[in-house]
């Protein structure tokens, strides 16, 4: 399946980048397709203007290339095997 995903490659520097993602979600894990998502004005603001220091350290959480975009509302279009509580259709 192909997604847009928003990184960050450096202060003031953003893609939307095509990538593949497989189509079933693996065992626990929900596939959601997005709606609405929110890029954050403390964290994802924080990495973009690298106001953190450790976007330069590699390794760190958040270091460039970084990818954004973890608050969004969608529906759940499928769900990986041991999913418990959530059903495909549920809006999230």
């Amino acid at each position: 399946m192909r997604i847009e995903q928003v990184i960050v490659n450096g202060p003031h520097q953003v893609d939307l980048v095509e990538r593949d993602i497989p189509d079933k979600p693996a065992a626990g894990e929900i596939l959601i397709e997005t709606e609405k998502t929110f890029i954050s004005a403390g964290t994802e603001l924080a990495n973009y203007t690298a106001l953190d220091p450790t976007v330069h350290q590699p390794g760190a959480w958040n270091a460039y290339p970084w990818a954004s975009g973890y608050s969004n509302v969608g529906r759940i279009t499928a769900g990986g095997k041991d999913v418990a509580g959530f059903t495909v259709g549920d809006r999230v």
